[in-house]
This record gives structure tokens, sequence and C-alpha cells, in this order.
């Protein structure tokens, strides 16, 4: 079981799973919103879209542990966390 908050474990486990890492982060994205009725409102850096965005150093379609290697974090356009080198 993943708890809350380790979310990006996850991510691993369904690519260990069968899942290629753009089906694992498309299933938390916007599968999910749909899921959730909310895909009409989500999916584009656009105005009148909502916007929660994260950002990683490196490709998770290459390595998909990067996902627990989160930089940046943004959510309703206010900034949570950025990690500068």
């Amino acid at each position: 079981m993943i708890e809350h908050g380790d979310n990006a474990y996850e991510f691993a486990e369904l690519v260990k799973a069968g899942l290629s890492p753009a089906q694992a982060l498309i299933s938390a994205t916007s599968n999910a919103a749909e899921a959730l009725g909310l895909k009409a409102s989500l999916g584009k850096l656009e105005v009148g879209y909502a916007a929660d965005i994260i950002a990683v150093a490196k490709s998770p379609l290459s390595d998909i542990e990067e996902m627990k290697k989160v930089v940046f974090v943004m959510r309703d356009g206010v900034v949570y966390k950025r990690l500068v080198n």
C-alpha cells in the first residue's frame, strides 16, 4: 500500500506492473481528472484552466524514479517549492 504523501512511489510500482512510464503518469493526471469529472477544466497551461504543476530535473519517461525528486511545485499560481542549484 502506498501512503498519502508517498504518491511518487506508486509510479515505480505501476511501471514494475507493466505500464510504460507515460501510462503511469497519465494514470495519475488526465485519467484521474476524467474519473473525477474534471477533465474539461484540466490538462492545459492556459487561462481558465486549473493548474497544479510539478517539475523534475530529468525526464521521468527515461527514469520514472525521477518522480521521487520533485524540484518545483505550483498550485493555483502559488509556488510552494522551488529548488535552485
